[in-house]
């Protein structure tokens, strides 16, 4: 075989070998776009997903706290010495445990810090104002309450020490 040939032979071979290895990488290039493409869109939908994720749970949560309504409008400007009757504990106790289950959701970030207390910061200020709670449940069954102690510590709610 003559050297032309040869030489003809080789730059094909290498000129073939070199297009297609451009064809992959320009493929591979396309590939990784449309990988980047595609996680960023897929990201978009998980912040979009988890913001209505907690709207909902926010709703949720609001339902949950239109049972206790007696209780709540009882503390919304409450005397802080006003005097509980037997009848009301099951509700502040139901109500105080809403809240518990607050914490468990800002804890496991289901729900951010910011919005619940901005929504519920208050709510919980007048529990721990209401001296009478404080001491019942606060003092007497802190053991009990220990995440309702939280959810005030995670929203910086102080409870005033008697």
């Amino acid at each position: 075989m003559s050297e032309t040939i040869l030489a003809a032979l080789l730059g094909a071979l290498l000129g073939a070998g070199l297009t297609a290895l451009l064809g992959y990488l320009t493929a591979y290039q396309l590939l990784q776009r449309e990988i980047n493409a595609n996680y960023e869109m897929l990201e978009k939908q998980i912040k979009e997903n988890r913001k209505t994720a907690q709207i909902q749970i926010f709703l949720e949560f609001d339902k949950r706290l239109t049972e206790f309504n007696k209780v709540h409008i009882a503390l919304r400007g409450a005397e802080p010495d006003k005097t509980i009757s037997d009848e009301d504990w099951p509700d502040i106790d139901g109500y105080m445990g809403a809240f518990e289950r607050l914490y468990l959701l800002l804890r496991d970030g289901v729900i951010n810090r910011r919005d619940a207390k901005s929504l519920y910061g208050y709510r919980l200020e007048n529990i721990v104002n209401n001296k009478e709670i404080r001491q019942a449940k606060l003092r007497n069954e802190e053991e009990s309450w220990y995440y309702f102690s939280e959810v005030c510590k995670t929203l910086e709610i102080d409870i005033p020490i008697d």
